[in-house]
């Protein structure tokens, strides 16, 4: 298992990384987009993908195709990447190593989309977990006022340092929208709020899906404009959910953050990372989902054999590889 005390020391950078010996934020893009830059005027020193991933998860140890991932992000010419690998691989963990890479080393700011409250809420209790484990500070507020007990709270965001980078904090954030939450109305009017360099929303709650947002709207652009601007990364977790009309909203939403980051002196364009257990037919879908240019720049990192899951065989007690149990689940995911 990672020691993060024990990665921290270990400050050279593999190959991939000395290609970066520049500085992300001045390097350009594979298509010609000027990477994504940083929204503070320079990040701090390079981390390699092991130490991405102490930050995020000590438990286990980093599977190769994790590796892969986030050696790929530290790359300033990856803008857009598409994570394919099976259920329970840690999927999670490389969505969040890649946030912490462009907040600690590009001085930018993070948007993750998950598709559902549920999803929302699952996220929230890993990153309460991470947080205690750095030794960080949660913001909760109780469920119900009138309940006593002090379990029933719900998590709304919190912060923690960065092992060998001073100054540096992940601090992250929940919004959902204010108008039918008390507890996000207070919150989100504490001048720490805005501060936050990583927001898990919804879609329909970070921007208005047209540029005359309606007066009732509560959605994260119209509050905090000039905040909006900053985001240098957008991670699509469970992305092959975002088809239909949803992926027709959230395209829109990706242009019209690309549009809002590009006029604002110095950046570059946004840089993409989305997660799924199963795309089907994933180049066509993602080129809808992000652009035919996006989709030409299109970085995968997919399974191979030696990665599929494994099935608890009762009979002999011994976990085997199991082909028809691997076209079952497929075809569940596949709906």
């Amino acid at each position: 298992v990672l020691s993060l005390d024990a990665v921290v020391v270990k400050e050279t950078v593999d190959a991939n990384n000395n290609d970066n010996a520049g500085g992300s934020n001045s390097a350009g893009g594979s298509d010609g987009s000027g990477g994504s830059g940083s929204s503070g005027g320079g990040g701090g020193a390079e981390l390699t993908p092991a130490q991405l991933y102490a930050l995020v998860d000590s438990s286990r140890d980093l599977r190769p195709k994790q590796e892969e991932a986030l050696a790929r992000i530290l790359l300033p010419t990856t803008t857009t990447m598409l994570v394919q690998l099976p259920t329970a691989y840690g999927k999670t963990s490389i969505a969040l190593g890649c946030a912490v890479h462009e907040i600690v080393c590009r001085d930018g700011r993070v948007v993750m989309f998950v598709p559902t409250i549920a999803l929302m809420n699952d996220m929230m209790k890993t990153m309460e977990e991470i947080t205690i484990a750095r030794l960080g500070h949660v913001e909760k507020f109780p469920i119900n006022p009138y309940l006593k007990k002090s379990d029933y709270y719900s998590v709304y965001g919190g912060d923690f340092d960065v092992p060998g980078h001073p100054g540096k904090q992940i601090r992250w954030r929940r919004w959902q929208g204010a108008s039918q939450d008390n507890n996000m109305s207070i919150y989100q009017k504490r001048p720490d709020y805005t501060e936050g360099n990583l927001i898990f929303a919804t879609p329909d709650k970070w921007m208005s899906s047209s540029d005359r947002t309606h007066a009732g709207c509560d959605a994260f652009v119209k509050l905090f404009r000039e905040r909006a601007r900053e985001f240098g990364m957008l991670i699509i977790d469970e992305a092959h959910t975002f088809d239909s009309v949803l992926g027709g909203h959230t395209c829109h939403l990706i242009e019209r953050m690309d549009r809002l980051r590009q006029n604002r002196n110095g950046l570059g364009r946004l840089r993409i990372v989305m997660n799924s257990a199963t795309v089907p037919g994933a180049d066509e879908f993602m080129r809808k989902l992000v652009g035919d240019q996006r989709g030409n720049a299109l970085v995968k990192v997919t399974a191979e054999e030696s990665d599929r899951p494994l099935v608890f065989l009762p009979r002999d007690g011994l976990l085997r590889e199991s082909a028809e149990a691997r076209r079952r689940l497929l075809l569940f995911h596949a709906g």
